[in-house]
């Protein structure tokens, strides 16, 4: 199921007008702003949330939480802002769904036929939404699913970098929405993909 997903995503006639990075209009100044705030660059956007200035990362209440193991939680998050700090902003931007997974896309005998499911569009850079596609479940537990999704982006070493970069963010996003949502056993797996990577980086 998983390569039949990536291989319509990354293939599909549609792919490559509707999926994540597709061609769309190039906001005039960053990303879209929200609630009658002027917009903001993309890398300020990922600073606001590694910051906590986004009111719905409240990061000193997670680090207080007895799933979260806080010195994981807050290396992560400084490795982030450090990182983040120094991308390059998009060029272009592209307009991103925010939550590619199974459930959001729509495939039928093979061919793309819609995604759905946008409340976390944003503008940004594509690798972002192919990071959070590749942090789901049924393609990172799953070898040849995680080889087909690198063999179809072909990704230069610095896109990797960024690539992986984005992976991690992603990672860090959903310790957060998973407390939200109450999933205790999705926050101490996502903390401890979380200290796997930090670990070995």
């Amino acid at each position: 199921m998983a390569s039949v997903v990536i291989f319509t995503i990354f293939t599909s006639p549609r792919a490559a007008r509707r999926s994540a990075g597709g061609e769309y209009s190039e906001p005039r100044a960053g990303i879209i702003g929200s609630d009658g705030e002027p917009p903001i660059s993309w890398k300020v956007y990922l600073l606001r949330i590694l910051h906590g200035e986004d009111p719905e990362f409240d990061w000193n209440g997670l680090y207080a939480s007895p799933l979260v193991d806080e010195r994981v939680l807050r290396r992560a998050i400084a490795f982030l802002a450090e990182r983040v700090a120094g991308l390059p902003e998009p060029a272009p931007y592209r307009l991103l769904h925010g939550d590619l997974n199974p459930h959001n896309i729509l495939v039928d005998r093979g061919e793309l036929t819609g995604i759905i499911g946008w409340s976390y569009a944003r503008y940004g850079e594509r690798l972002f939404d192919f990071a959070r596609l590749r942090m789901n479940p049924f393609i990172r537990q799953e070898p040849a699913a995680t080889a087909l999704y690198f063999a179809l982006l072909d990704l230069t070493p610095e896109e990797r970098a960024r690539e992986q970069l984005y992976y991690l963010f992603n990672l860090v996003e959903y310790v957060n929405w998973y407390s939200l949502s109450r999933y205790p056993e999705k926050v101490r797996e996502h903390i401890a993909l979380l200290r796997e990577l930090l670990t070995a980086g």
